[in-house]
């Protein structure tokens, strides 16, 4: 009445694979794979390419000289500090004050101004060298 199940697998009892969907299961798998490796390849070489892109303007480093007194662009730039790629150029110490390019005519006039944040005066060569944020004042620094 009820047969014992073989232990082992007999010619009778064995499943009939059918080759279409064997096929066609091995073949999406291998056309996913391709597309998951090709995805990832693009990918990877899309973010070294961004990586690789050469900068247009690239900074110019020159070695700061720290005993010069900086009091305008051309200063600030003499003695190696960076210049921002702005319009109108501007030159950044490393104490952070900013001086900007002057593309117009400027009286040459010993222009004394204090920084707000430090209470520093400085005299500057003209009005025009007086950097962004600092407040011309009368007189000249003690």
């Amino acid at each position: 009445m009820n047969e014992p199940i073989p232990l082992q697998p007999t010619p009778t009892n064995i499943p009939k694979l059918d080759h279409k969907s064997w096929l066609a299961r091995h073949l999406l798998a291998e056309v996913l794979a391709v597309v998951v490796v090709v995805t990832l390849t693009a990918t990877g070489l899309y973010y070294k390419s961004l990586l690789d892109e050469p900068i247009i303007n690239p900074p110019v480093h020159r070695p700061i000289n720290r005993t010069a007194t900086i009091n305008s662009f051309t200063t600030c730039a003499a003695a190696g500090n960076v210049i921002m790629e702005t319009y109108p150029e501007q030159c950044r110490t490393s104490d952070g004050v900013t001086f900007v390019k002057q593309y117009q005519a400027c009286i040459q006039v010993i222009t004394p101004a204090k920084n707000p944040q430090t209470q520093e005066v400085r005299n500057f060569p003209t009005p025009c060298d007086v950097p962004v944020g600092w407040v011309k004042v009368s007189g000249s620094p003690q």
